[in-house]
């Protein structure tokens, strides 16, 4: 084994480079830090380049057949340390096999980049020694890697030559280490068993970090540390995105599925691409969690970390470290939701469930989504008893369906805690549809049984049907805001329209000229047809 050793000042300090040299390979070391470590087949000349607080630096190895050995040179920005002349330009030589270091200057700051290959095997990435990427390629090919570090995207490109080599160069925000050439590209698909991106925001540096076994399709993320999600076993493979929130930022993790044991993996911050940096559809694919999600919120008078946990037969609902809610749960699928407060703001944590044990959670802050932007209502609240809410005008409104009270079948409304008498009750096909008024709004519930005597009832305001596609188990709910008898202003005020912007001046009963045959009544037909003019306020029809 051959050393050698050269000593050069760059900008006014001191730099000591050894190497350590044999026929099929070497290393090369710059103040005692490993800088490269290479392996070769078949060539004996061979060039390696790298960079000392931006100054190219290069290591120029030749064998010379007359002397049966070799000779080595130094290069400092193309100038050799030896004999002062100029040396041609080179590229680093192809290598069956790296590890190398980058060491550049970024925001006032210098790092360390450094990258291992094993071909046919692991590649791991250090950002300043943390381990930010481990990734497994099955069929060597030419491939890139992206590390996201606040604003700047770092690339690691391979480029895969004859007799199994490659070279290796970097490039940052889109320019060349070595050639100084714009550098076009996206990640290659791989298997990465960990990935890690520094998010830069306006409240500092954070540290996303994704852990993700192909192989179960386990998964877990974590935000500066602290777990926000975690994902089981799961046997199918598909391409799925894991929302979370960073303050007022929502953010994501994309997993998308190219080929097998090939993923492609991105994050998406208020839906731009951390890839492409295109926007892109926001929410997408399948947001799903294990048993547990966690949300950072930013409210102004502070951070407040909501957790919903899924342990067991129970749903835990944790804000800032102290329990809020832990409610039994015995059915295995369904949708559920709590309320609490978080700070001074209106929260509620919306459990969706499937059979696969995968869930869905979602936290609403005023009756906004801080992961999707939706809102909560109109929600339908079913179980025992079933109860809608909605808002008209800025104003929280319930309405709520009692059955069977006292083992006698006998039904009663309550609109805002007010038992209200229908203005009208129609049998038909089956069905009983009640008429009454909220205020001004005219309403109509419509209540059935199936063959196996499920039973089932809708609302509509003025036409239109609430909390489809939106249902709870209202049986395990706490808190639920209180409404005045009167109606009160909406505890998740922020804009809920609640899908009422084509409610009209004049509204007309769904039974109007409707015969006494056709309802199967007992009435007169002037009942049936009567109009119900309603004068609409300007609020909402604005």
């Amino acid at each position: 084994m051959e050393r050698r050793s050269w000593a050069v000042q760059i900008e006014g300090m001191h730099h000591v480079v050894e190497m350590e040299h044999e026929p099929n390979g070497g290393t090369i070391w710059v103040d005692r830090r490993l800088v490269e470590e290479w392996v070769l087949n078949d060539d004996r000349n061979s060039h390696h380049i790298f960079f000392i607080k931006g100054h190219r630096c290069g290591l120029h190895i030749f064998y010379e057949s007359s002397v049966s050995g070799y000779c080595y040179d130094f290069s400092l920005n193309g100038v050799s340390v030896v004999d002062g002349k100029d040396l041609p330009f080179h590229r680093s030589s192809p290598s069956a096999g790296m590890t190398k270091s980058w060491e550049f200057c970024l925001d006032g700051g210098i790092h360390i980049l450094t990258f291992q290959h094993e071909p046919y095997g692991k590649r791991c990435i250090r950002w300043n020694g943390r381990l930010v990427e481990e990734s497994y390629v099955y069929d060597e090919r030419n491939s890139n890697h992206l590390v996201l570090w606040k604003k700047h995207r770092i690339g690691i490109h391979l480029h895969r030559e004859e007799k199994e080599t490659f070279t290796y160069d970097l490039s940052v925000d889109g320019f060349s280490w070595e050639t100084g050439l714009p550098v076009f590209f996206e990640p290659t698909p791989i298997e990465c068993r960990q990935k890690i991106w520094f998010l830069s925001l306006e409240n500092g540096v954070h540290t996303i970090e994704l852990k993700h076994q192909s192989l179960w399709n386990q998964t877990q993320v974590r935000v500066d540390g602290n777990i926000f999600l975690r994902i089981g076993l799961r046997l199918d493979k598909r391409s799925t995105r894991y929302t979370f929130s960073i303050g007022d930022h929502c953010c994501a993790v994309d997993i998308e599925k190219k080929a097998m044991i090939q993923y492609r993996y991105d994050l998406v911050v208020d839906g731009v691409s951390a890839l492409t940096g295109e926007t892109v559809l926001f929410p997408a694919g399948d947001d799903i969690s294990d048993r547990r999600k966690t949300w950072l919120v930013d409210l102004g008078d502070g951070s407040h970390r909501v957790t919903a946990e899924r342990t067991g037969y129970s749903e835990m609902i944790t804000v800032d470290g102290v329990k809020l809610a832990h409610h039994p749960v015995w059915r295995r699928s369904g949708n559920r939701c709590h309320f609490f407060k978080v700070g001074n703001r209106n929260g509620a944590v919306f459990f969706s469930e499937r059979d696969d044990d995968e869930y869905r959670f979602r936290l609403f802050l005023d009756g906004i989504c801080v992961d999707t932007g939706e809102h909560l209502l109109p929600l339908k609240l079913d179980g025992k008893e079933t109860e809608w809410m909605f808002e008209l005008g800025g104003t929280l409104h319930t309405v709520r369906l009692e059955q069977r009270l006292w083992f006698s079948g006998k039904r009663r409304i309550r609109v805002d805690g007010r038992v209200v008498d229908p203005v009208d009750k129609v049998i038909h096909s089956g069905r009983i549809r009640y008429i009454f008024l909220l205020d001004q709004y005219l309403c109509r519930l419509d209540i059935w049984k199936q063959s196996d005597g499920a039973s089932f009832s809708r609302l509509f305001v003025n036409g239109f049907q609430l909390g489809a596609g939106k249902t709870v188990q209202s049986w395990i709910f706490h808190g639920i805001p209180q409404v005045p008898s009167s109606g009160g202003r909406n505890p998740f005020s922020g804009g809920i329209s609640g899908g009422f912007a084509r409610i009209g001046r004049v509204v007309t009963s769904p039974f109007t000229d409707r015969r006494r045959k056709s309802c199967g009544g007992s009435r007169g037909n002037n009942h049936y047809s009567r109009r119900v003019r309603l004068e609409v306020p300007e609020a909402a029809r604005s």
